[in-house]
């Protein structure tokens, strides 16, 4: 008897078990409690704050108009300067020398002027009297009119011989600071080769990035506000004074004047540009969603399988939780740009509705779910 009750215990120990398995297979699946948001009202217009830097809207490439030996470089990069401030010079011995000869050109092409046009006095008087014949008189004419241009030419060489003179010595056209230097003294170089670039201080432009969704509400003219991340308490007003015809990516180019400069400002700061698209696009309407409730990938309820969905802002999927049949209903929307943790949403979406906004990645289309709330505690 004590060896045939363990064995009794046994069998009724595991035929409990098998019983418990029994029970648990037939138990339904949980249903998912799912955190949603709902959908609120319209926001008209919106101001939008972009990044972007400081660059001189003014700026200028720097060479001689003549070539030769560089002499000097006065310069740096970062360096100030002051408009007509003497920044190179080239050796001017050879440019002096040429000015030296012009001059003595010039003089004597004078001087035989000056003769031709005696000898042309006393011709025309005794042609006047019917002394000489009407072709000599022609021909004292067409030498005096070679003598005139030969004046002309040498003075015409000696202007430019002088200008050269001042071509070897470079000026600031405005000032400035030095941004670029490409030479150094003692170097051979040809007229118009690249040797400093100045950018202007004293006025400075913001150079931004417009998205495509927004590029039809910026006007040249507008007025924005722009601050200075690196300088708080810094800002000031400026003005649309450029906009791209080409996108770049999926952005335009856009440059924005700023209408006073705080000397604390310096080329390559970052900027911040605020827009305010309301004047520019009164009609606009958008919803704002958490940034939570985008995915790229769903399970379809037609497969069961995990699709990657392509980023195409005008069919974004979101999953919409539908109150009469307790489902999740896949919904492609179109939307804008982010605003901090909020996105916009142009279409595809009507106030009141709830949008999942919590482990998208592990529903699917079809499936049913219940709304999470906070008495449930927190969702796994």
């Amino acid at each position: 008897m004590r060896i045939i009750k363990p064995i009794i215990l046994i069998v009724a120990f595991t035929a409990f078990l098998n019983g418990c398995s029994e029970n648990t297979e037939q138990l339904p699946p949980p249903i998912p409690s799912v955190k949603t948001f709902t959908v609120g009202e319209l926001t008209k217009g919106h101001a939008r704050r972009l990044s972007g830097y400081l660059s001189a809207s003014e700026e200028a490439v720097l060479s001689f108009p003549v070539g030769g030996t560089l002499n000097s470089v006065l310069v740096v990069p970062g360096d100030e300067v002051k408009k007509g401030q003497i920044l190179a010079r080239l050796n001017s011995r050879p440019f002096e020398l040429a000015l030296q000869d012009a001059q003595a050109k010039l003089q004597a092409s004078r001087a035989r002027l000056q003769e031709v046009e005696q000898r042309y006095k006393r011709i025309k008087n005794l042609a006047n009297s019917k002394f000489i014949s009407v072709s000599e008189l022609n021909l004292a004419e067409a030498e005096l009119s070679s003598a005139r241009a030969h004046v002309a030419s040498a003075q015409s060489q000696l202007e430019d011989a002088e200008q050269n003179v001042l071509n070897a010595v470079m000026l600031a056209p405005f000032s400035g600071s030095i941004s670029q230097r490409t030479v150094d003294p003692f170097e051979e170089i040809k007229a118009g080769d690249r040797a400093l670039i100045i950018s202007s201080q004293d006025q400075l432009q913001v150079e931004v990035l417009i998205p495509e969704t927004l590029i039809q509400y910026v006007e040249f003219g507008q007025k924005v506000i722009i601050d200075f991340p690196a300088l708080k308490g810094i800002s000031t007003d400026g003005m649309i004074t450029e906009i791209a015809s080409k996108v770049a990516g999926t952005a335009y180019p856009v440059k924005v004047r700023l209408m006073n400069s705080p000397p604390e400002l310096r080329e390559g700061m970052s900027a911040a540009v605020t827009f305010n698209f309301q004047q520019a696009d009164p009609e606009s309407e958008t919803y704002m969603i958490p940034i939570s409730a985008l995915n790229l990938s769903f399970i379809t309820a037609e497969t069961g399988q995990q699709e990657s969905a392509t980023i195409d802002r005008r069919n974004v999927p979101l999953l919409v939780f539908n109150p009469e049949t307790s489902q999740l209903e896949k919904r492609e929307v179109m939307i804008g740009e982010l605003r901090g943790n909020q996105l916009e949403v142009y279409s595809g979406l009507q106030e009141g509705e709830q949008i999942v906004t919590g482990g998208v990645a592990m529903l699917r289309d079809g499936m049913t779910v219940r709304v999470w709330t906070p008495e449930m505690g927190l969702a796994r």
